[in-house]
């Protein structure tokens, strides 16, 4: 037997809460998340003797290997979009932001929308960061721009770029940290979780339907 008589508000809210999983503590989350830059901001702070002979030699060899295998395509590249002002800041400014706003803007929105998926997804961020960092912290790598006489324009630099290299906001960056790139890191992380997030429904209260709610059993 069924019966379609209203459901206390108690009730209603409990038998939401268990359809729909809670999003973690937020305090947590940012104290996760000032760890995890306080980790970064260590391991950017190092220092040894030869490590920046070590980083230079390294983005050398990667460097060879690019032109063994005859894909030396970011040196012309570099020329051409140096001398392109407009479409030079525009990918400067690109480069300096969008990793960050759209990686944090989706934890932002999965944190509140879909937290049974923010669970997964901030685990694997903060895993695929604390790997990356390991490989800075053993395996530094100087980016091409510093390589000299490997002719580079560092159109940066060049364009004075708010927020990048060479201005206060991150003048202690971690500039031996080539590889791997957490710029494509973050970037491919965000089209991950978006194509999962795109083929996976998010969890409905199945008592609820276009406003109705089914009766439940007696």
């Amino acid at each position: 037997m069924t019966s379609g008589a209203p459901q206390p508000a108690g009730q209603r809210r409990a038998e939401q809460a268990v359809s729909t999983p809670a999003a973690p503590a937020a305090w947590r989350e940012v104290a996760l998340g000032l760890s995890a830059f306080g980790v970064y901001s260590v391991i950017a702070s190092l220092d040894w003797p030869g490590r920046e002979a070590a980083a230079d030699r390294e983005g050398r060899q990667i460097l060879a290997l690019e032109r063994s295998l005859h894909i030396p395509l970011e040196v012309p590249l570099n020329e051409w979009l140096a001398q392109e002002p407009l479409l030079r800041v525009l990918a400067n400014y690109e480069y300096a932001f969008t990793y960050v706003v759209s990686a944090l803007i989706l934890l932002g929105w999965l944190y509140r929308s879909r937290p049974e998926t923010y669970r997964w997804a901030r685990t694997s961020f903060l895993l695929m960061n604390a790997l990356a960092l390991a490989c800075f912290a053993v395996y530094p790598v100087a980016p091409p721009r510093l390589l000299a006489d490997a002719g580079f324009v560092d159109t940066v630099r060049l364009g004075h770029t708010w927020g990048s290299w060479g201005s206060p906001l991150v003048e202690h960056a971690n500039q031996l940290a080539a590889m791997p790139s957490l710029h494509i890191g973050w970037a491919v992380w965000v089209s991950v979780v978006l194509a999962c997030v795109s083929g996976a429904p998010r969890t409905p209260d199945r008592r609820r339907h276009h406003g109705h709610r089914e009766p439940l059993p007696a």
